[in-house]
């Protein structure tokens, strides 16, 4: 989503209401590398806005995310 030419001020918030996908202990950039490499990358699908506790990422604590 590209909010760069999106004025707050003028146009208001953004809903972001729906379905992402959520990347733990990834960036944008190492998402790219596996993709370049052949490797699938891990994530889910989250529902936003919605209760995240007790969430765990394939049976590991939860850490940082990229969200798309």
């Amino acid at each position: 989503m590209d909010l760069s030419s999106w004025d707050f001020t003028k146009d208001g918030n953004i809903t972001l209401d729906g379905e992402w996908e959520f990347y733990w202990n990834q960036t944008e950039k190492g998402i790219q590398i596996d993709a370049e490499l052949g490797r699938e990358p891990k994530y889910i699908y989250q529902t936003v806005p919605s209760n995240w506790k007790g969430i765990d990422w394939f049976g590991e604590p939860l850490g940082y995310e990229e969200v798309r």
